[in-house]
């Protein structure tokens, strides 16, 4: 982990309750990064956000979004691509999330991906289609109605798809503003600088209010037909960015099924290496019950599952990182820091704990059935019985 990434994970550790920080490439060639930050569901952030905005104040290079752990579990699990993106084991730069985040199904979530997208991108579609209806009926105040909606619509979905939340608000101007850092594009659709584009947007926004409570309204065609060009960009954009992420993410979910697929292949075809397997279970797991789910590693004290124990050791090593940000002792001349020695080499033991490895061998052990030595003679004398 770099020295500058550890120091804005510490900062925010002590400003918040965090669950766990991600730290995600932005897909566009661009040395902007996103901290995706999950914090504890209870823990109230409103008065907090100033500290945190003046961390990444002094690094302009990266952004960040912060969600509560139940709304990005939620999230996942109904198909958000912002989410199956951002919550690989491959971020995972501190902490970890709630069991069913861990071992959900990504090939699943991925199937609803695309009906989450078309759901809400639809609805912007549907406007469109309504803003030409009535164009053609030459009833244009009602066009820009339906225009503002559909340009509105467009911007919430791309919001949740690039920055894992919509903004609920009717102002294009705010919604501009707030995904400035993630489609810089959709900044400038209507241009500030623009007189011209500022009056239209002003057009734009003054349509909602006053054509839905019937106030006087005037628009002309020509101007009705420029919202329509800002329309036809916008959802081009917005296409584009699902189009993006979801071509990310299937090529990720394809990878990890086929290093699978391969690995279950050579276990087929090569019989030692299951017998190997089996021989690790005999010698390192065990389970309390015969038939029992829950399989335990062998050793002091129990652990449920080989993944549970790689997951204890690192929370233990992280508790270690945390205490030696206060070691201020020095053992002598040469090591004048011991705290940052030990803490550098924990951290660099955390990245190299096999997770992804261990996760397979756990699926390896599942799909091929393999007992103890303990459950087969059990079963064997059942049958004699």
């Amino acid at each position: 982990m770099k020295p500058v990434t550890q120091s804005i994970i510490q900062q925010l550790i002590e400003i918040l309750t965090v669950k766990a920080v991600y730290v995600i490439p932005f897909i566009e060639e661009s040395e902007k990064q996103l901290f995706l930050v999950i914090k504890k569901d209870a823990d109230s952030i409103n008065n907090k956000l100033i500290s945190v905005n003046e961390i990444f104040q002094e690094h302009p290079q990266w952004v960040y979004r912060i969600y509560e752990e139940n709304y990005a579990v939620e999230q996942l699990k109904e198909g958000n691509v912002f989410f199956l993106q951002g919550l690989l084991i491959k971020y995972l730069k501190y902490g970890t999330l709630k069991t069913e985040c861990k071992d959900w199904n990504f090939k699943e979530a991925l199937q609803k991906t695309e009906t989450l997208f078309k759901k809400e991108y639809t609805k912007a579609l549907d406007f469109q289609q309504g803003a030409n209806f009535y164009i053609e009926k030459e009833n244009y105040p009602q066009a820009a109605f339906m225009l503002h909606q559909a340009i509105e619509l467009s911007f919430r979905t791309v919001e949740l798809i690039t920055m894992g939340k919509e903004k609920i608000c009717h102002g294009i101007t705010y919604h501009q503003k707030y995904i400035q850092n993630f489609v810089p594009e959709l900044e400038q659709l209507f241009s500030k600088e623009n007189e011209q584009e500022t009056q239209l947007l002003n057009l734009l926004d003054t349509a909602y209010r006053n054509v839905r409570y019937d106030r006087d309204y005037k628009i002309s065609l020509k101007s009705i037909k420029l919202l329509q060009n800002k329309l036809n960009k916008m959802l081009k954009i917005v296409e584009n960015e699902f189009e993006k992420r979801y071509a990310y993410c299937k090529e990720h979910v394809e990878s990890v099924s086929t290093k699978k697929e391969t690995l279950s292949d050579k276990i087929t075809a090569n019989p030692r290496i299951k017998y190997k397997v089996q021989e690790f279970f005999n010698r390192k797991l065990y389970k309390l019950e015969p038939g029992s789910e829950k399989l335990y590693y062998k050793a002091e004290f129990k652990i449920n599952g080989i993944a549970d124990l790689l997951y204890d050791i690192a929370g233990i090593m992280k508790v270690c990182i945390v205490a030696l940000e206060y070691a201020d002792s020095s053992y002598g001349r040469l090591i004048p820091q011991p705290h940052i020695n030990v803490q550098t080499a924990l951290e660099h033991i955390l990245q190299l704990l096999p997770f992804e490895e261990v996760e397979t061998l756990e699926e390896i052990i599942n799909n091929y059935n393999i007992e103890s030595d303990y459950e087969k003679q059990k079963k064997e004398t059942a049958k004699e019985a």
